[in-house]
């Protein structure tokens, strides 16, 4: 069986991540953590089929973050992903962050019966979803606020959980468990890659017209204070 070859983007936080994979075999994994996605994430594609035999036109299909995470960067990556699955007429296969984060967590020996990925959202809240070790999801993705969790998500805590993503480390503080672990690894589209391929080999490609980011929460926008007139001033 022929491997596809599959451009994964991951934006949903300050890195940006580009990765190239054929079948579930990592070619490369590019990140930058300047903030700036807009401008560099061209770049990174560029860089990634530069070190590779590949080019564009070799792609099966892109696999992108669809969050949760930043609003601004998550838009950033699935704009670039949209207009290239346009030009070069191959899918998108849409990966939400978190399972992403468990399929992090999942990489390495572990004695976790479950694995609860922990995405920062400021301040005690965290973005938040459990999974077992298989990674199926156990729960719905949530909105947490740590300092009152709810009754649900700390029935998983008395069991060995390992707990992975950039607010891993906020969750330390309800360690009831001396096996529960704590991997504070940021989102990399190195992650997305063995859910990319199973995700193709299914067929399970995104609806380009209905395809929107999954922020979860509402973008917190005000608007700017209108200027005086200068008669005023």
């Amino acid at each position: 069986m022929i491997q596809p070859l599959i451009l994964c983007i991951e934006t949903s936080t300050t890195i940006c991540s580009v990765a190239l994979s054929k079948g579930n075999e990592l070619i490369n994994c590019i990140d930058d953590s300047s903030g700036d996605h807009v401008k560099v994430l061209p770049g990174l594609i560029y860089k990634v089929f530069e070190s590779s035999d590949h080019d564009l036109f070799h792609l099966k299909a892109l696999a992108v973050s669809i969050g949760p995470g930043s609003y601004t960067a998550l838009r950033a990556g699935l704009a670039l992903a949209k207009g290239l699955s346009m030009s070069l007429d191959i899918p998108i296969i849409a990966i939400p962050t978190l399972t992403g984060l468990a399929q992090g967590a999942s990489q390495g020996n572990s004695n976790a019966k479950y694995i609860i990925s922990c995405l920062d959202a400021r301040r005690s809240n965290i973005y938040s979803q459990v999974f077992d070790v298989s990674l199926s999801a156990q729960t719905n993705p949530e909105f947490i606020n740590l300092d009152e969790p709810m009754e649900a998500w700390l029935d998983y805590l008395k069991h060995p959980v390992c707990f992975v993503g950039n607010g891993a480390i906020k969750c330390k503080s309800m360690n009831t468990n001396e096996l529960n672990e704590f991997k504070e690894i940021e989102c990399s589209a190195r992650y997305l890659t063995h859910l990319a391929n199973e995700a193709y080999t299914k067929q399970n490609f995104a609806a380009m017209d209905s395809l929107v980011p999954e922020y979860m929460r509402e973008p917190n926008i005000t608007q700017a204070k209108q200027k005086l007139p200068n008669s005023l001033n």
